[in-house]
């Protein structure tokens, strides 16, 4: 069994991964890096159309070879695409129900490009990339635009840049640190790190511009998560440095609240504990759950279909939360099936991370299992089904660890247990 099985002693003499990248990424990664940046823009969703147009062109033309992978986490996805059309039986507003199912129906196809092109760390960290890249436009756009200055000199204002609202730049924020830490982790050189570093400064400031509370709760989750599965095994084996190290985080957080206090994000975040500007979204999003948890219960089989709780629930205002829009949207089995997506996706990471002994391939395991818990915490008060950043980067998530753990199989079943010393993810 893959449990037990020790890894190869020369990876290069048994390569677990390709070093070519399929001709395809010519189309792949100007299709997310506008997916991530511009997609939201009036007109400009039509470039990022007709790009994942050609895409899915070229994909079906490579696919009468007949090699194309299905995971597990693809199989649920249809499963929730299938289940989740049967909501035009109890919908009120077919339109709405048509619109998220065709929505939906695209981002299951790139889900199956990316994962399909996603074959090794490589592909994985080409196209990581241009996730970055897409991020980076997004949040220049934020301070070209003068947006990030008017944040300081205008009360309750708060940047949003390409991505026009501030909760989804926030978030596409977070998703750009969870890839500069990876990529802080994973290089050899100071300056590069030096460089990330400062990055991961910058995404901090953008953040609290955009004064999204959902975004910055989840910024620290990953942060606090990330720097567990790379450095806490090390940290609880020295005393002193755990001792060191919650002094400087004591006065981390003492120096950024007080920085926060004048700021949006200060204020929304003093909401949280009572009183103050906003604190009447704090009671408001509480009745909405309460909602959502009543219409799950009355309509558990077939829900109400997707998109509708901002028409059924009375408030005309989504949930602010993926779970509740998900299990009211296509009912209890619906939503089995769709977080049983991330469920499937955790045991492969769990299982890599038990097989390779490699530190470089385990800092890989350890980022993608953090980056998963924080999706987990975030959908609480996000809501991104239908999120084309969330599914590139869950695509990608799968894709790499799917293949993997495949090639792993295939070394095992080839290679006599005695030459088993140890496997790494790395390529090089």
């Amino acid at each position: 069994m893959l449990e037990n099985t020790e890894l190869l002693e020369n990876p290069a003499e048994y390569p677990l991964e390709s070093e070519r990248l399929s001709l395809f990424m010519i189309f792949l990664i100007p299709f997310i890096i506008g997916a991530v940046s511009i997609a939201a823009l009036p007109g400009a969703n039509y470039v990022v159309v007709g790009i994942g147009a050609v895409c899915a062109a070229g994909f079906a033309i490579g696919s009468l070879r007949g090699n194309i992978v299905f995971p597990p986490e693809t199989w649920l996805f249809s499963g929730f695409l299938m289940w989740s059309s049967l909501g035009f039986i109890v919908a009120r507003v077919l339109s709405m129900v048509a619109t998220t199912i065709f929505t939906l129906l695209q981002l299951y196809v790139m889900v199956i490009i990316i994962i399909h092109f996603c074959t090794s760390t490589k592909a994985a960290r080409y196209l990581l990339l241009a996730v970055l890249t897409g991020c980076f436009i997004v949040g220049l756009s934020a301070y070209l635009s003068g947006e990030y200055r008017r944040v300081a000199e205008v009360a309750f204002e708060q940047a949003s840049g390409f991505a026009l609202n501030a909760n989804a730049f926030s978030m596409i924020l977070v998703y750009a640190s969870a890839i500069v830490l990876y990529f802080f982790k994973t290089s050899k050189t100071l300056i590069l790190k030096v460089i990330f570093t400062v990055g991961i400064i910058g995404i901090a400031l953008l953040i609290i511009a955009s004064g999204s509370r959902s975004g910055f709760i989840s910024f620290v989750i990953l942060s606090v998560v990330w720097f567990l599965f790379s450095y806490g095994r090390e940290v609880l084996n020295r005393p002193g440095t755990v001792i060191i190290m919650f002094i400087v985080l004591l006065f981390g957080l003492l120096i950024l609240f007080s920085s926060l206090s004048n700021t949006t994000m200060g204020k929304r975040l003093e909401q949280m504990r009572g009183g103050g500007y906003g604190s009447a979204s704090i009671s408001e999003r509480r009745e909405l759950i309460q909602k959502g948890v009543f219409l799950i219960l009355t309509h558990p089989l077939l829900g109400i279909g997707m998109s509708q709780f901002v028409v059924v629930s009375g408030y005309n205002l989504y949930s602010h939360n993926n779970y509740i829009e998900v299990f009211c949207g296509a009912g209890i089995p619906g939503g089995i099936l769709f977080f049983s997506i991330y469920l499937v996706l955790w045991l492969r990471l769990r299982r890599l991370g038990k097989i390779v002994t490699d530190p470089k391939s385990k800092e890989l395991v350890g980022m993608a299992k953090a980056l998963l818990i924080m999706i987990f915490i975030s959908n609480m008060s996000v809501i991104c089904y239908y999120d084309k950043l969330h599914w590139i980067v869950m695509a990608i998530l799968i894709g790499w660890s799917y293949h993997f753990e495949r090639n792993i199989k295939v070394v095992i079943e080839t290679e006599p247990v005695d030459n088993v010393r140890t496997i790494s993810i790395l390529p090089y």
